[in-house]
């Protein structure tokens, strides 16, 4: 039998990855099901995989477009689904349920307030188990297995080294966030090198110097990190996670939907979140200045503990 496992691209994906290995009980087999992208094939690589449409935030017609490839994949072979989110979960989780096999949607991390639209709406099926990875949210319906930021430690840096690499990353979403890379460049000194994956503002991001990639390969990006100083990151799961990964503290600056970046402010929950528990240095694309990045030199993290299993 086989456990099929869905996940969006970007932190939705890096967040099931991670938990994967701590389902519990294991699975005999595992399909994955994602989007294709650079990332989804670094991540999965030697892994049996299904890839399907791209679903943006609040992109309907590919929801409706993923169930015909639900409909197929849901066959007999499949005991189990389960899923991190977003779109995709709501092409496969209630028709999985309408066909007796049990379902699992872990709600994303980054839902640090309440679940997203996606969780909102997989709530009114009955029978889709949801899990929460923040305990103060765990209610009759949402249950609280652990969460994929278990173990994290802040230790401080007694004598922080100076700036000279950065590595800036602002994810892959189809929204622009031209105001964070322009603030970026306006306070960095020139001796710094840096890196930057800029998504759809690649293209028209002139910063002379700087390295500059619309995408880049999760063992990039992970080398990046691991030879940069600091790392700018917008405030999303995956990207969070790379750092810390890495032993850095990163400066997360949340996407707005003020200023067309997002479609809601949860990275501002997410970012806020992590600062307070000193795993992050929260900005402002507005604000941002060198003591931010003074900030993330003087702190590094580790991992404190093997990670609880999240029994299912």
């Amino acid at each position: 039998m086989t456990r099929l496992l869905l996940a969006s691209t970007g932190g939705h994906l890096s967040e099931l990855v991670l938990l994967a290995p701590r389902l519990w009980p294991p699975a005999e087999d595992e399909l994955w099901v994602t989007f294709d992208s650079t990332q989804s094939r670094t991540l999965l690589a030697g892994r049996r995989v299904q890839f399907i449409r791209d679903t943006q935030p609040r992109d309907w017609r590919s929801v409706l477009v993923n169930t015909r490839s639900a409909r197929t994949m849901l066959n007999s072979d499949i005991d189990a689904v389960v899923s991190s989110g977003a779109g995709i979960a709501l092409s496969f989780l209630p028709l999985a349920r309408a066909k007796g096999i049990t379902t699992h949607y872990i709600e994303s991390f980054a839902r640090v307030q309440r679940p997203s639209l996606t969780g909102r709406t997989l709530e009114r099926v009955r029978g889709i188990r949801l899990y929460t990875q923040h305990r103060p949210l765990a209610d009759s319906r949402w249950r609280y297995a652990g969460s994929v930021f278990d173990s994290w430690k802040p230790v401080a840096v007694p004598t922080p080294p100076p700036l000279r690499t950065a590595v800036i990353t602002v994810g892959t979403l189809g929204f622009s966030f031209a105001g964070l890379l322009e603030r970026v460049r306006a306070i960095l000194p020139e001796t710094v090198e840096v890196i930057v994956q800029a998504g759809i503002d690649s293209a028209r991001l002139d910063w002379p110097g700087a390295v500059v990639r619309s995408t880049m390969s999760v063992e990039e990006m992970r080398s990046a990190v691991t030879r940069a100083d600091v790392v700018v990151a917008h405030a999303g799961v995956g990207s969070a996670l790379i750092a810390l990964g890495a032993g850095k503290v990163p400066i997360l600056v949340p996407r707005t939907r003020s200023r067309g970046e997002h479609v809601d402010d949860h990275q501002a929950q997410l970012a806020r979140y992590l600062a307070d528990r000193r795993l992050a240095v929260m900005a402002d694309a507005t604000t941002m200045d060198l003591g931010h990045f003074s900030a993330a030199l003087a702190r590094s993290v580790e991992r404190t503990a093997t990670p609880q299993t999240f029994a299912l």
